[in-house]
């Protein structure tokens, strides 16, 4: 439906730009994360805690500073500008519309109605198909692509959702929203621990053991709360496995009914 050039071209420059925000962000989280947590301990613990924040903030500051940087360089406006023309570009100008251009569009529409099941099913596959064993569950490499894919489902799922007829039963969206977001929990905690982690063997090489061993007590409570997010994502998980099977089920059994705008 795009020119395959242009497309390719915007969706470079995307890329670019959620790589400026993505070490930020991180940065970001790490200190809502460590700001957040309650950790019991002594003298020790609450130093470390505090020699943390400080240089978390100054790295947040520092890597702020390069966001807006390259912010300068990507010329977001034209950007905007031109994915605005992309959108544009689905549909002709009127100058070159002809006789049969409302049946060929409703041809169109009809044709990309009857492949949406399967694209839905290819979007909900890898998540069908994720077995939550023990070891999946511990593995973040795996939770990790898990909740990529859920949100790129979200995504597909409340970007279609106009398109269905108002009888259309509801896509399960809360339920992509709520595994995500136990997942996005998962992965910030796994974050933050191997940041701490690295941090020590460079407190221990400076000969900092005070400091190293902080490190090493707040990774391990932070492991301890990594922990007790496990339990959350099988039933998230199977919960939503559920509501896509029965969601999906009846669009590969029957053909897409078109809305009574089409």
């Amino acid at each position: 439906y795009y020119a395959p050039v242009r497309f390719r071209k915007l969706s470079r420059k995307a890329r670019r730009i959620t790589r400026v925000l993505g070490l930020p962000r991180e940065m970001d989280v790490n200190l809502e994360l460590l700001r957040r947590c309650q950790f019991a301990g002594g003298l020790v613990f609450h130093a470390t805690c505090e020699h943390l924040l400080a240089l978390f903030e100054v790295e947040q500051t520092r890597l702020k500073r390069r966001m807006l940087r390259e912010f300068e360089r990507l010329e977001l406006k034209e950007f905007e500008n031109d994915l605005r023309v992309l959108a544009d570009s689905a549909v002709p100008p009127r100058s070159k519309t002809h006789l049969l251009f409302a049946e060929h569009q409703s041809a169109e529409f009809e044709l990309f109605m009857q492949q949406m099941p399967q694209l839905l099913l290819d979007k909900a596959k890898p998540i069908l198909e994720f077995e939550p064993t023990p070891d999946a569950l511990q593995n973040d490499n795996r939770l990790h692509e898990l909740r990529i894919r859920t949100k790129k489902l979200r995504y597909a799922l409340e970007i279609l959702k106009p398109l269905l007829p108002a009888t259309s039963e509801e896509p399960p969206i809360d339920l992509c929203r709520t595994l995500q977001d136990v997942l996005g929990d998962f992965h910030d905690h796994t974050v933050l621990i191997e940041r701490l982690q690295r941090h020590q063997q460079e407190m221990l090489q400076k000969g900092l053991l005070l400091l190293s061993h902080g490190c090493s007590r707040i990774a391990a409570e932070l492991q301890e709360a990594r922990l007790s997010l496990t339990p959350k994502i099988e039933p998230a998980h199977c919960e939503l496995v559920r509501a896509l099977d029965a969601y999906l089920k009846p669009k590969q059994e029957t053909p897409a009914a078109l809305p009574t705008t089409a």
